[in-house]
């Protein structure tokens, strides 16, 4: 079909571009068998708190085993879904050089819906070969060939129309023109830390809890901040009655006090 459309056929190393890359130390943070217990009871509203809580879009363990492979691999496109609303850049693999596009095709079940979801981040997965040199349809099981061969043949307009640039075609995919570990998944805006990353990925605290506990650290560490920018002489007054110049001043003043709060201000 690729042929007949004016497509090139060539396949490309995902070990060897942009599509891999190592695991962050962010993205371990927010991976636990918790919230793998989250994704089996397929309980997307809870799944959806945590992962726009402020932990990685795409927790991953330390083999590149991600979420994004995981829900694609179960067919759960709503899933799938929440993480690229959440900013999960599908254009990813694990250690194996599998694409979440090979764990879709490799589905016991296959969901279409998580299938289009993946080839709109990029079509060009198609093309991309694991360590064993497979391409994502090259993991389709044999009792699902008709049910692809059906959706592709409905799909074929918009992923790969006849009347785009010959040339542009030919190129390789943007991805696999660049070197490996270039492109790292960034943590998300609403970054929480690390420690409560964890904590919430396990299950040990709520995502609104951690949420108020991030604000609250980051609110503290803004007045914090707001004090540096001041040196003693900002705290000078011209009125002499107003504060105490030394050690003197303060006696004076604490004994000018009702006997209780003097006692407690002088210890």
């Amino acid at each position: 079909m690729l042929r007949s459309r004016g497509y090139s056929t060539k396949r490309y190393k995902t070990l060897q571009s942009a599509y891999y890359n190592k695991v962050t130390p962010f993205q371990e943070a927010s991976y636990d068998v918790y919230l793998i217990g989250v994704v089996r009871k397929d309980d997307v509203d809870e799944f959806r708190e945590i992962i726009q809580s402020g932990i990685s879009q795409n927790p991953c363990n330390s083999f590149g085993t991600s979420m994004a492979h995981m829900v694609s691999r179960r067919g759960n496109s709503d899933m799938l879904q929440v993480l690229v609303d959440s900013g999960c850049d599908l254009r990813i693999a694990d250690d194996y050089g599998r694409t979440p596009l090979h764990d879709a095709c490799w589905a016991a079940n296959p969901s279409f819906e998580t299938v289009q979801i993946i080839m709109k981040s990029d079509s060009r997965l198609s093309h991309m070969i694991d360590a064993r040199g497979h391409v994502p349809l090259n993991y389709v099981r044999e009792e699902h060939w008709s049910h692809f061969n059906t959706f592709l043949e409905a799909s074929k307009d918009t992923y790969w129309p006849v009347n785009r640039d010959v040339a542009c075609k030919q190129n390789p995919p943007p991805l696999a023109q660049e070197a490996i570990n270039s492109r790292p998944l960034p943590d998300p805006a609403n970054a929480l830390t690390v420690e409560l990353t964890k904590m919430v990925a396990s299950g040990r605290l709520k995502p609104d809890e951690a949420v108020f506990l991030n604000d609250a650290d980051n609110a503290t560490v803004a007045t914090d901040d707001s004090f540096s920018d001041y040196d003693d002489s900002d705290f000078e007054s011209d009125d002499e009655d107003s504060y105490c110049s030394d050690e003197e001043d303060m006696d004076e003043f604490v004994s000018s006090l009702p006997t209780g709060l003097g006692m407690a201000m002088a210890n």
